[in-house]
C-alpha cells in the first residue's frame, strides 16, 4: 500500500515535469491485486531477507518432502503471503490447510492460528466485513516431513445450522481459537481422545454459540460436562459447574418468550476424560397475559432448582406480598 502511494505521487511529478507519459492515459489506482506476494525465508522464523520472492495466483501447495522453490530448503522454511482483495458485504468464511503451522490476518485481526507443528489440518473462520478491498496476511512455517500450505475465501450464503464451535489449547478460552468449525451437536464423550487434530487431549477448552427458534413456555437444559462447564440462555447464566468434575450431569428450567433465544455454553476440559453434552426440552405453556412466575412452594429461591416449585400469579397478588419474602 506504501509502494503503490509512492509510485503514484512519483507520477504525478513526472507528469508535472513533462514527461512523455502520454496525458490521454488514465492513471488507475488498483488496490486489488490479481495475484498474492509472497516471500520465503530458508529458517522458519522470517529472520533476515527473503531468499526467494515471486508473484503466486494462489495458495495451494502440496510440495511433499520437495522444496517450493530455488534457495529454500525442504525443511525447516517459512512463507509469507501478502493480498489485497476485494469482497462484497457480508460474511466470508477463510479456510487454511497446512502442515506444519499457519496462521491468517484480515486486517490486521488474527482470525486463524494454528501456530504449532501437526499434519494436514484444516480450519476455518467466519468474519463479518464491509463491502471493499481487505488486505489478508497469510503466514507458514515448515518444520519437517510433509509440506502443505493452501488457503481459500467464500462468501457464507446461509448462517450455518446447528452450533459454531471454537476449540482453545488452553484451558480459559484465552487467545484466539486455534480451530473454528461447525458442530452439529454438543454431544461429545472424546473419552481420553482429542476433539480434533491440532488440539490437545487434555487442557484445552470449547465455546459453542448458536440461536434457537423457540414458542414461549418453560424449558428444561440438561448439560453433562467432564471437566467444567457453563451455560448462558437469553443471555442469563442458568448453569455454572465451572470446576474440575468426573462427569456429571446439571438441569435447570427456565422461561423463555416466544422469538430467538441466543445460547452459549462453555467447556474446559483439565485430564484424563472429557465429555460435553446439552440438550433441552420443553414444558409447560406460558403464562396468561398480565402474570409473572414466582416461586414461593420452594425453600426460598432456588436458583436451577426443580419447576415443581413455581406457579402463576398476577401482578397485584405478587405486589401485596412482604418485600422481605424470600420467595420472590
Amino acid at each position: 500500500m506504501i509502494k503503490r502511494a509512492c509510485w503514484l505521487i512519483g507520477l504525478v511529478g513526472t507528469l508535472a515535469m513533462g514527461s512523455p507519459v502520454a496525458a490521454q492515459d488514465p492513471v488507475v489506482f488498483q488496490h486489488s491485486q490479481t495475484s498474492w506476494q509472497a516471500e520465503y525465508w530458508n529458517n522458519k522464523t522470517f529472520t533476515g531477507l527473503p531468499v526467494l520472492t515471486r508473484s503466486e495466483a494462489n495458495i495451494d501447495y502440496d510440495w511433499g518432502t520437495g522444496s517450493p522453490g530455488p534457495g529454500v530448503p525442504a525443511d525447516g522454511f517459512s512463507a509469507r503471503w501478502t493480498r489485497y482483495i476485494e469482497l462484497t458485504a457480508g460474511t466470508c468464511r477463510f479456510t487454511a490447510t497446512s502442515d506444519d503451522g499457519m496462521r491468517v490476518w484480515v486486517d490486521g485481526e488474527l482470525i486463524i492460528n494454528m501456530w504449532y507443528d501437526h499434519g494436514p489440518t484444516t480450519i476455518s473462520a467466519d468474519k463479518s466485513l464491509a463491502a471493499g478491498h481487505h488486505q489478508v496476511i497469510v503466514e507458514y512455517y515448515e518444520n519437517t516431513v510433509g509440506a502443505v500450505a493452501r488457503f481459500s475465501w467464500a462468501p457464507v450464503s446461509t448462517p450455518a445450522l446447528g452450533w459454531r464451535g471454537e476449540y482453545f489449547n488452553n484451558t480459559m478460552l484465552s487467545g484466539a481459537p486455534a480451530l473454528v468449525r461447525d458442530d452439529a451437536q454438543v454431544n461429545f464423550n472424546w473419552g481420553a481422545g482429542s476433539p480434533a487434530p491440532g488440539i490437545g487431549a487434555d487442557g484445552f477448552s470449547a465455546r459453542w454459540t448458536r440461536n434457537l427458534n423457540l414458542t414461549a413456555g418453560m424449558y428444561r437444559f440438561t448439560m453433562t460436562v467432564d471437566d467444567g462447564g457453563r451455560l448462558w440462555v437469553n443471555n442469563y447464566l442458568l448453569i455454572d459447574a465451572w470446576r474440575d468434575q468426573s462427569a456429571t450431569t446439571y438441569t435447570a428450567d427456565i422461561y423463555l418468550p416466544a422469538g430467538t433465544i441466543p445460547v452459549k455454553m462453555e467447556y474446559y476440559e483439565n485430564a484424563r476424560e472429557a465429555v460435553a453434552i446439552l440438550s433441552w426440552s420443553s414444558g409447560s405453556t406460558p403464562p396468561s397475559p398480565g402474570a409473572v412466575v414466582v416461586d414461593d412452594t420452594s425453600a426460598g429461591f432456588i436458583k436451577g432448582g426443580a419447576a415443581a416449585g413455581w406457579r402463576k400469579c398476577n401482578s397485584s397478588s405478587v405486589a401485596s406480598k412482604s418485600p422481605h419474602d424470600s420467595s420472590q
